[in-house]
């Protein structure tokens, strides 16, 4: 070798020297991988995959090659000698390389984690909705992506300072201007994590009730009975008194009637007991919530009061059921010929020929005055 340049000989120094360098490096990648990613595989086993070796090597492949340039990068600015301004150059690209790398491996999480609830939960235990999830996914993914891309600019020595103040500007125009979207995308999310209704179910709010046929990001819409769309910012459905009548274990009838006031204790008595038999011999209602009780005394009725709960969920058929219950409790008050008590006015009235002679009448089978139905005879 000393027949060899100085300089000539120095350059193969330092190339090999950086050969060297890049074996050290490749066993030091694959010690720090194999360190890093030891408490992931743990994670997998524990949450019940058989191949969790598979899914590290899927997640780190590509952020690997990035992290090896850029340490390749870097090995070659200590190394070798070069200009000032492409090391400078060398330093922005390996910097840049890192960041990429970290990048990656973040949003290759974000993206298996986040695949479908029940992977979150079995790998974290975390329990989020699956319509929530690519919402979720798709602002983590761009929160990742702003703060990789802030982290570029900063090595590539750009003012982040101004930048960052400039967008905070734009940002609270836009925000200003556009406060109602935002406002309707946080009310998204709180449906989507609360989930007060689902599609399909009927539910009523201040503003509408119907069937839930489609949530979107903005708006929820609900189609009305009389099939109006009616389309309520999610904004006002996340802040508003939700009531889910698709969500009931049963329904409750509950009717208030009144029997004539001249009913006799004794036959109000007997009524009120063969009421109860007559809920009790229908299979939907639920025994423990008979309730038939004398519950007033009315100016004009003695006031019943039924109610029953229906292990039935679905309208129609609650309907249908009800009506036959309310069928058979009237016959029941029939049978015992008593008489359902409307609201009524009755007027009595004295002395009338005195207030009014000319509306006065004869009694019906009083005789007829003398002369009466007799023609003049002179």
């Amino acid at each position: 070798m000393d027949f060899l340049p100085w300089t000539l000989r120095e350059a193969l120094a330092r190339i090999l020297i950086l050969v060297l360098a890049l074996l050290i490096l490749w066993l030091f990648v694959r010690i720090v991988t194999r360190l890093l990613t030891t408490p992931i595989r743990r994670l997998l086993r524990r949450s019940g995959y058989s191949d969790p070796d598979r899914v590290v090597n899927v997640l780190t492949r590509l952020p690997k090659r990035f992290l090896l340039g850029a340490v390749v990068l870097m090995l070659a600015v200590v190394i070798l000698e070069m200009a000032d301004s492409f090391e400078a150059l060398l330093r922005s690209t390996a910097a840049t390389l890192l960041i990429i790398s970290i990048v990656l491996l973040v949003n290759g999480l974000i993206g298996f984690f986040f695949f479908t609830s029940s992977q979150l939960r079995r790998v974290t235990g975390f329990n989020i909705d699956d319509g929530l999830l690519p919402f979720l996914k798709t602002v983590l993914k761009l929160l990742t992506f702003g703060i990789g891309a802030l982290f570029v600019l900063q090595a590539w020595d750009v003012d982040v300072g101004a930048l960052i103040a400039g967008l905070g500007i734009a940002g609270l125009a836009v925000s200003l201007a556009a406060q109602d979207t935002i406002a309707n995308m946080f009310g998204f999310v709180v449906i989507m994590a609360d989930r007060p209704f689902v599609v399909g179910e009927w539910v009523k709010t201040p503003d509408c009730e119907g069937t839930v046929e489609e949530v979107r990001l903005r708006s929820t819409r609900v189609r009305q009975l009389d099939q109006s769309l009616v389309m309520v910012p999610n904004s006002k459905m996340a802040s508003a008194s939700v009531v889910n009548w698709s969500r009931l274990g049963k329904r409750l009838i509950n009717v208030t009637f009144g029997i004539t006031n001249t009913t006799a204790p004794e036959d109000l008595e007997s009524l009120l007991v063969r009421l109860r038999e007559v809920l009790l011999r229908f299979p939907a209602v639920e025994v423990n919530s008979v309730q038939v009780h004398f519950v007033n005394i009315g100016a004009q009725s003695l006031e019943v009061l039924v109610r029953a709960y229906l292990l039935i969920v679905d309208m129609s058929e609650f309907r249908a059921e009800q009506e036959r219950i309310l069928l058979a409790l009237k016959r029941e008050v029939d049978m015992m010929q008593l008489k359902i008590s409307g609201p009524s006015q009755t007027l009595y009235l004295q002395n009338l020929e005195k207030v009014l002679p000319g509306l006065a009448r004869p009694e019906p089978n009083a005789p007829p005055a003398a002369g009466a139905g007799q023609g003049d005879r002179s």
